[in-house]
């Protein structure tokens, strides 16, 4: 009897059929054949792979680990950079701006313009801006970007501005003795006095240089009274150094207080710019500026010299009571004889009056 296969596959059916009964086969391997196809070999390549993923991660995460750590000494040295650079500038963002005059930031460039009064315009704009901008990191600028065919400078003609020059009289003797950071206590204390009234008097600060303060008004917003701005921020700053050395003898010797400054002022126009390179500073170049400083080389300690260009702007505010001629002509170094005044001091000319009046 032959029954179809499909039959088999109700086991039912088959299990009520006469002569028929239900079974099953297991197969299994022998010695031989389980020898020949038992491999290690798939786990073995698991295990490698986890062990180079763990490796690219650890990798990877000592990778971030350095540059996270590079970059906080970047930053460091950037704050600290800042902190020093910012004595050179007004601003914390000036470096921003000559990176975008050099092409650092963006697609920023300056273009040359075909015109002399514009080309002036230009320049005396991003001369403002760049010292109003506010209070700048060592930076590695790269020399290629300096090249002046490519690169207009920042610098413009201002022709009314006045110079003063401070310089603290009996300093190089006085911090010969003295350690560092005594020194540096005396000069933050002087020059942060004087950078503050000068910001109250709309005085730009140049620079210092040793115990050397130059500062200029007419920049650079051009005013007409910059002489007269100058003169009193001068007699101020005189003011100032004497009470601030006063009070620092006590702590940093009794000398201290013998300490004075010496001042010299000059008016005139100016070459105002800002050399670009590793760092980049903001400079003055002219005669008035070494006349400026001649002015203040022949002074004398507690007292503000004053050009005659100077003493005539200061005539034509009226304040020639301000004015006190000089006895002889001083003997400035490239410049001759030049007949200099001595800038009184409110209290000194009170004083001087009322001694000539009751006599």
């Amino acid at each position: 009897r032959k029954i179809q296969f499909n039959f088999y596959k109700n086991s039912t059916h088959v299990m009520n059929m006469e002569g028929h009964c239900i079974y099953s086969l297991v197969v299994y391997p022998d010695a031989e054949f389980h020898q020949r196809y038992q491999s290690v070999l798939p786990p073995v390549i698991a295990f490698l792979v986890a062990l180079l993923f763990a490796f690219l991660l650890s990798l990877f995460g000592m990778y971030s680990h350095f540059v996270h750590r590079r970059n906080d000494k970047i930053q460091k040295v950037a704050v600290r950079s800042s902190a020093l650079v910012s004595n050179f500038f007004p601003s914390a963002t000036i470096r921003d701006r000559v990176y975008a005059s050099q092409g650092y930031l963006g697609d920023t460039t300056i273009s040359t313009s075909t015109s002399n009064s514009s080309t002036s315009r230009s320049n005396r704009s991003l001369l403002k801006s760049f010292l109003d901008i506010g209070n700048h990191k060592k930076e590695e600028e790269d020399n290629k970007r300096l090249n002046c065919i490519d690169n207009q400078p920042i610098a413009d003609l201002f022709p009314m501005t006045t110079i003063m020059v401070a310089d603290i009289v009996g300093f190089t003797a006085w911090s010969s003795n003295r350690e560092p950071t005594v020194v540096f206590v005396l000069l933050e204390t002087i020059f942060q006095a004087f950078d503050n009234l000068a910001q109250q008097n709309g005085i730009y600060k140049v620079e210092t240089v040793g115990d050397c303060y130059v500062a200029v008004a007419g920049i650079p917003e051009p005013r007409e009274d910059h002489a007269l701005v100058m003169a009193g921020f001068a007699m101020q700053c005189v003011s100032r150094a004497s009470d601030v050395c006063q009070k620092l003898a006590p702590i940093l010797g009794e000398e201290t207080a013998d300490l004075s400054i010496r001042v010299g002022i000059h008016s005139g126009p100016i070459v105002a710019g800002v050399l670009r390179g590793q760092r980049s500073r903001f400079q003055l170049f002219g005669d008035t500026i070494n006349t400026a400083s001649r002015m203040e080389s022949t002074g004398e300690s507690s007292a503000v010299q004053v050009s005659p260009q100077t003493a005539n702007l200061l005539i034509e505010k009226g304040k020639e009571s301000w004015l006190l001629k000089r006895e002889e002509p001083v003997n400035a170094k490239g410049k001759g004889e030049i007949q200099t005044y001595w800038l009184l001091h409110r209290v000194l000319y009170e004083t001087r009056r009322r001694s000539s009046t009751s006599s």
